[in-house]
């Protein structure tokens, strides 16, 4: 029972925090989210946007409630230490406090193991780019879903958050994914190794950009 209250006091403080940070700094937010390859897509537009900005990725899998505030702070998880989370909180503080160097990126890898998760991101995170990368016919994670249209139902909160000038991607070969493409007013990418991506991959991986 002390456990658990510990944890929620410590969201909650994280979360707080996370916010006033993104406020104060304004940092671009690219979110990735999807049942399958978050990890290696985070991974990538980490390494790609890095030749120019300076980007801050998600660690591991900090995709959940605590992991996206962890990421935001820039600190890693205290696991069982009260005195790491205490560091963690502090992290928060000096941030908020002084006026210290942050990344231009942040790139939060988002996931969802329930219902509710990524409409709890998705009303204090503003991204500015979200990729959704695959679902699956069967996706991960699905215990506390009635099934794959209740998954992609969650993952695509997010892009319901996103305006005009924003901008949402989408895997075309994943149909529950690419079906979302009309629930957002944001401009819209999609990319694959079928037809009709504006994003094609050839089995070379030699990827362009489709020609109208």
């Amino acid at each position: 029972m002390l456990k658990k209250i510990f944890k929620k006091i410590i969201i909650r403080v994280l979360t707080f925090e996370a916010k006033l940070i993104l406020k104060k700094y304004q940092p671009k937010i690219i979110a990735i989210t999807g049942s399958v390859g978050k990890t290696s897509t985070k991974d990538a537009v980490a390494a790609v946007l890095r030749g120019k900005f300076s980007v801050r990725e998600s660690q591991k899998s900090y995709n959940s409630e605590i992991g996206v505030p962890l990421t935001i702070i820039g600190r890693e998880s205290g696991w069982h230490k009260p005195s790491k989370w205490l560091a963690a909180i502090f992290e928060g503080m000096v941030l908020l406090a002084k006026k210290k160097k942050y990344p231009d990126i942040l790139v939060l890898e988002m996931g969802a193991d329930r219902p509710g998760d990524i409409e709890r991101f998705a009303g204090w995170i503003k991204p500015n780019a979200v990729a959704v990368t695959a679902l699956g016919e069967i996706p991960v994670h699905v215990e506390f879903f009635s099934g794959l249209e209740a998954v992609a139902k969650e993952k695509s909160k997010i892009i319901r958050h996103l305006n005009n000038q924003d901008w949402a991607i989408f895997n075309n070969d994943d149909k529950s994914v690419s079906e979302m493409k009309d629930k957002t007013k944001a401009g819209v990418l999609t990319f694959g190794m079928g037809q009709g991506a504006d994003i094609l991959g050839s089995n070379y991986h030699v990827i362009y950009r489709k020609e109208e």
